[in-house]
Parts: structure tokens; C-alpha cells; sequence
């Protein structure tokens, strides 16, 4: 895996999981508990080891196509 392409895609990643889990976050703790809170330590978490792990499966997938 070529480190460029993996830090583009781990930077596309992690921004887009962090956005989305923030957004969720917020509308469940809003709907649920009734007050908008941000759990920034489980967003952040959760962003962090999915923009780890996509792009790795991502490649692997691209190595299985091509053989």
C-alpha cells in the first residue's frame, strides 16, 4: 500500500465518520435524553479506528481484483 494514497484515504475517512458520528450522536442524546450533548471521546474513537481500518480493507480488496 502506498503511504500518500493511504493517508488521503485515512484523512477522507476520518473526517467523514467524524461529521456523521457527531451528527448522530448529537440527534440521539437530543431525541433520547433531551439534551444536546456531544460525546467527543466515542466520536472521536470511533473515527480514528475506522479511518484505520477502511482504507486497509480498501486495498486488500483492490489486490484481490487484480490478481
Amino acid at each position: 500500500m502506498k503511504m500518500k494514497e493511504f493517508f488521503v484515504d485515512f484523512g477522507i475517512t476520518f473526517v467523514l465518520v467524524l461529521i456523521m458520528n457527531a451528527l448522530i450522536v448529537y440527534g440521539y442524546n437530543l431525541l433520547v435524553h433531551s439534551k444536546g450533548k456531544f460525546e467527543w471521546q466515542t466520536t472521536f474513537f470511533l473515527a480514528v479506528v475506522l479511518a484505520i481500518v477502511l482504507p486497509i480493507v480498501n486495498q486488500s480488496r483492490k489486490k484481490k481484483e487484480n490478481r
